[in-house]
């Protein structure tokens, strides 16, 4: 296959672009392609810490050979993000014909460029068809094709051909005259669901600075669709404030976006937006409205970004001295009491009653879920997790005993329990008292019962199963409760959801919960993942590493990055 040249684009975040770069190096055919990266500069009276950040990615892109061939292209003025694209994309396709583009937060899966040449190949003489993506939506994929067509074009991960590319008219006011011009505005904001329209209105304002809505309204007007996969290929990075338009919150990725199967494009398909994924795009952004505002479904999401589940335990109900930072993660303190004394604390009094009212609609079959006093309509699980807990199960004649340390109200046990064999399941939560009376009182059923120690619910089952999800980081003295959970000799220990800090020893942070959700910040351990998993070795087999709910790593103020793992022990 004569295979299309990659174009990069890049600026001034190293540790993004350097991901990037090692996830595309993943694809077969990364060691058969060119791959042109475009470096922008600094803008005029740049702080130093951008300029330095340009230089660090410079000499990440120059790190390793990341293709078959690398072209570097550095700016020595600042062209933004639209006139570097436009003008790197137009250069390439001058020489090549054919381009494939990425941004500086798009990480691909393996099979990234072997679906997007194949596509390039099939549809490059139908002129109705003018992009390839490598992008879909978090909708319900039952019922589609592997490969769909929809009128536009798109931007995260996208392949295109000279010819098609002169199409895109970069004049945003004339654009936005003829949608109107036409009545066209219900079906250009995909069905009346998603503001592209207003979009198209900053552009014309120079609010913003766009290439990609003038992109997307070049071909909706003239009739030119895109292909799409029902599985996505990329996944973005981006939502942690570091880029030109990314927000704090991440509402768009895929959980399965690294499938270990290619897409197969389905070219039975006819040239025409697909109805089913229309409506359920449809369905999809006018249900998350709330999440593009910012408002109550986006508390989920942020919690998830934190990496964390909010332990009331470890706080004294007295407030403290409020923090300086607007970082979610900042400080390195020396000790407990230091780090505390850097925290808001927090009124707890009425977050018990709010889960246990979130708890009640999930047994009662009125909601799907809950997390940290917010009731969720659709589940969302771990599958790795779900996969140890039926593991488990299977080798132990479908027993499942689980001591969940720290488990509210049980939302892990339903947030799986249904998902779970038919075993027999005993699902034990350790809490604080207050926790314990009401789970007694109002939660319990014949599978989920109630402990205020781990002593208390110790019995003489076997199977036993140590659950530990997003709890040790919050223990003020984590590795001496290791020690004496330890002696308890589980025969299984699961520790899930958990902060770690790449090539650092542990870190005493303070985490900051956004005021959307509610105002709080407390101390928080990142372990250094060797010492932590050298408590356990001695008398466990580390079975199996998964990644957890965060998948995204985050970046502390000095830059070192921290990451969220999963653990599956085994006792000897």
């Amino acid at each position: 296959m004569d295979l299309a040249p990659i174009v990069l684009f890049v600026y001034n975040r190293p540790w993004h672009t350097g991901e990037v770069l090692q996830a595309l190096l993943k694809n077969d055919l990364a060691n058969d392609s060119v791959l042109y990266i475009y470096a922008d500069g600094p803008k005029e009276n740049a702080i130093q810490e951008v300029v330095d950040n340009i230089k660090e990615t410079r000499r990440v892109i120059k790190s390793k050979k990341w293709c078959r061939e690398v072209i570097i292209k550095e700016s020595i003025k600042n062209l933004g993000l639209a006139g570097s694209v436009v003008k790197g994309v137009t250069e390439v396709l001058e020489e090549h014909g054919r381009v494939i583009v990425l941004e500086d937060d798009i990480l691909v899966s393996p099979y990234f460029l072997q679906y997007m040449n194949e596509g390039l190949k099939l549809y490059e003489t139908e002129p109705n068809v003018i992009s390839i993506h490598a992008y879909n939506y978090p909708v319900n994929s039952e019922g589609l094709p592997e490969t769909f067509f929809m009128k536009g074009a798109d931007c995260w991960g996208w392949a295109t051909w000279a010819a098609k590319w002169q199409l895109l008219d970069m004049n945003a006011g004339e654009l936005l005259k003829q949608v109107e011009s036409l009545s066209l505005e219900y079906e250009f904001d995909i069905q009346g669901s998603y503001p592209y329209l207003q979009m198209l209105k900053k552009q014309r304002d120079k609010k913003i600075s766009s290439w990609a809505i003038c992109w997307y309204a070049s071909a909706f007007l003239k009739n030119r669709y895109t292909l799409y996969p029902n599985r996505s290929l990329i996944y973005n990075i981006g939502f942690d404030k570091s880029g030109t338009h990314r927000a704090d919150k991440d509402h768009f990725n895929n959980i399965d976006w690294n499938s270990d199967k290619p897409v197969r494009i389905d070219q039975s398909q006819p040239i025409e937006s697909n109805k089913l994924a229309l409506s359920r795009w449809q369905e999809y952004h006018k249900k998350n409205k709330t999440l593009i505002s910012g408002r109550s479904l986006n508390k989920f999401r942020l919690l998830k970004l934190m990496g964390a589940k909010v332990y009331r335990r470890l706080f004294k109900n007295v407030i403290k001295k409020p923090t300086s930072t607007n970082s979610m993660w900042s400080g390195n303190y020396a000790n407990w009491t230091i780090a505390s004394d850097h925290c808001t604390g927090y009124d707890a009094g009425n977050i018990l009653e709010k889960v246990k009212m979130s708890i009640l609609k999930v047994k009662k079959g009125e909601a799907s879920y809950e997390r940290d006093s917010i009731a969720f309509d659709e589940l969302e699980y771990s599958t790795d997790l779900l996969e140890i807990l039926k593991d488990i199960s299977w080798n132990n004649n479908s027993e499942l005993n689980i001591f969940d340390f720290g488990g509210s109200l049980g939302s892990t046990y339903f947030q799986y329990r249904n998902l779970l064999p038919d075993s027999n399941l005993k699902w034990k939560v350790i809490e604080q008292p207050h926790y314990v009376d009401c789970g007694r009182k109002f939660v319990e059923d014949e599978r989920l019962k109630f402990y205020y120690s781990i002593e208390d619910s110790i019995s003489g089952e076997k199977s036993k199963v140590l659950f530990l999800g997003s709890v040790l980081q919050y223990l003020e003295k984590p590795k001496e409760f290791i020690r004496e959970i330890l002696e308890y000799g589980f025969e299984y220990i699961i520790i899930d959801r958990t902060g770690f800090i790449e090539n650092d020893q542990d870190r005493l942070a303070v985490q900051n919960v956004p005021e959307s959700i509610y105002k709080a910040s407390y101390p928080v351990w990142f372990f250094n993942e060797e010492s932590f998993l050298g408590l356990f070795l001695s008398q466990y087999d580390q079975v199996r590493t998964f990644s957890s709910e965060v998948s995204t790593p985050a970046v502390l103020e000095d830059g070192k990055r921290v990451f969220w793992n999963g653990y599956f022990l085994k006792r000897r």
